[in-house]
């Protein structure tokens, strides 16, 4: 689960254990729901290289990048392009509410758009597990799923399972194989086509802190080093054959490197070198990527900024764009601006590769706020589900075109 069922091409969904231990807090364990079932096909795994030993190390899946939502950054950044909101009259979208009760927390998408999951627990004789609603109707029967937690991939084809290995099963048929991540989480590229992992030492703060990236194959096979970061890591997938990562040129350097390297040529590209850089997203078709700057110490620096991943734009907006942020599709960015006076909140959609903003919603008369930036853009980009302030219930807003 950033969502346990990222979406489109996102990566592993994160697993929320907050999540569980507040559903399961005060109440006695539940039983899982039941692994799907499948004739187990086993598959060789591929030759390990050697790993430097160490304590396991499991990274935490990436999630959606959205700034806190009570972050402000420290001054106005100065900004380079200022998008124009056009000037036609917002369209008031529909506004629906799935759930009652203040039920749950971190909702996601499956592939096709239809559904949102999330993670509960309804009542003391009802499992913990995934439950499902008709995101297209008001307040649906909640479902409870067969699948059991994990991590899955965005297409839902494959799920991780992680001990003292890290396991790939395919769910159409079972098969399964050892990946050589050793109780690692692995990161997927887009086209389900390599996967990625990290290896940091334990117990060292991050200040102090050297990264090793390795990539391997589908299968595990091919596993090889790709990377030493020092104060850095990995930031996901760009395409199947680049991994967009973060490293200083040394443990002593302040300022931090963003650049997409070739995991087959080993080429790199080279996209920012700041000081407190955060939040990155790649969008859908890898072409373009949006992160923010806080608290560095040129104040006006601080902000939100839109890169091109081949390295050949990087553009910082303008300061009231500064907020929460999700890829609707491949060039449109839809925002959440950061205004923590206002009675409601608002979605603007932000063209990357035309620089053209409009407001997606207008708070006379679509209100509503997001509790703990707690929402996700559908797979289509049809809609958003959103865990709402005023009630904690999941509601759902159609997007305009």
């Amino acid at each position: 689960m950033t969502t346990p069922i990222p979406t489109r091409r996102r990566p592993w969904p994160a697993l929320i254990l907050a999540a569980l231990l507040i559903l399961t807090a005060g109440c006695s364990t539940p039983s899982r729901p039941a692994p799907v079932a499948a004739a187990p096909v086993t598959v060789a795994p591929s030759a390990t290289p050697a790993e430097p030993a160490g304590p396991t190390f499991t990274p935490t899946p990436p999630a959606t990048a959205t700034p806190p939502a009570t972050a402000t950054p420290t001054a106005t950044p100065r900004p380079t392009s200022t998008p124009t909101a056009t000037a036609t009259p917002t369209p008031a979208p529909r506004l629906r509410q799935l759930t009652g009760g203040g039920c749950c927390t971190q909702p996601f998408w499956p592939a096709d758009s239809s559904q949102v999951w999330y993670i509960d627990k309804p009542g003391p004789d009802q499992p913990v597990g995934y439950w499902s609603v008709d995101a297209s109707q008001e307040l649906p029967t909640p479902q409870l799923r067969p699948e059991p937690i994990a991590y899955y991939s965005p297409d839902f084809t494959l799920r991780q399972e992680v001990g003292s290995q890290t396991t790939i099963v395919r769910l159409r048929d079972g098969a399964r194989w050892i990946v050589p991540a050793r109780g690692r989480v692995v990161t997927l590229s887009p086209n389900l086509k390599r996967i990625a992992w990290t290896v940091s030492p334990a117990n060292v703060p991050v200040e102090n802190r050297v990264t090793q990236v390795w990539v391997a194959d589908l299968d595990g096979a091919n596993a090889r080093q790709v990377a030493v970061l020092p104060r850095g890591g990995l930031a996901g997938w760009v395409g199947d054959d680049k991994v967009l990562l973060s490293s200083a040129d040394s443990l002593q350097s302040p300022g931090t490197r963003l650049f997409v390297q070739d995991v087959v040529s080993g080429k790199r590209i080279d996209i920012a070198n700041e000081q407190r850089m955060r939040g990155f997203s790649v969008s859908p078709d890898g072409e373009w990527l949006a992160y923010y700057i806080s608290q560095n110490p040129d104040a006006a620096r601080n902000g939100l900024y839109l890169a091109r991943t081949d390295g050949s734009r990087v553009r910082q907006l303008d300061r009231e764009l500064f907020g929460a942020y999700q890829w609707r599709d491949g060039e449109r960015l839809i925002l959440i601006p950061f205004q923590p006076g206002a009675v409601s909140q608002a979605f603007w959609e932000l063209n990357a590769r035309t620089g053209s903003l409009r407001r997606l919603t207008d708070p006379a008369t679509t209100p509503f706020k997001v509790a703990n930036g707690d929402w996700r853009v559908a797979p289509d980009g049809h809609a958003v589900v959103f865990v709402s302030a005023a009630d904690r219930n999941l509601w759902v807003l159609d997007l305009p075109d």
